[in-house]
């Protein structure tokens, strides 16, 4: 969850890449408000990717989508350094240790000293 500062720091951060946008102080609450239960990191991505690539201000569906699609991709990449660090911290099958030992002893043995 974002907080309220995150909030208002994302969408002044937002309006400053759309000049042309001119919000009314209620658009500027209902932003606040819409976005509140957004991923505060997410929203920061959502919108630092919006003011590159976008032509004009977006509504508060379209960051609520684009920082749910920057979630996932950050939740995929928690899983996958989960079972990474899980594989790391796993005791080696006989096959692995095996397979590494000869690797390192092909490496070595193509290699000459100082090299």
């Amino acid at each position: 969850m974002a907080t309220r500062d995150q909030v208002i720091a994302a969408l002044r951060h937002l309006v400053a890449g759309f000049p042309q946008a001119k919000l009314t102080s209620e658009a500027v609450d209902a932003y606040i408000e819409d976005l509140a239960d957004v991923d505060g990191l997410a929203l920061q991505r959502a919108v630092e990717q919006m003011r590159r690539s976008w032509k004009w201000m977006p509504s508060i569906a379209d960051i609520r989508e684009v920082a749910a699609g920057i979630r996932e991709q950050m939740h995929r990449a928690e899983k996958a350094h989960e079972i990474m660090r899980d594989d790391v911290d796993r005791e080696p099958s006989p096959e692995a240790k095996k397979a590494v030992k000869d690797l390192l002893r092909r490496l070595a043995g193509g290699m000459k000293m100082g090299e």
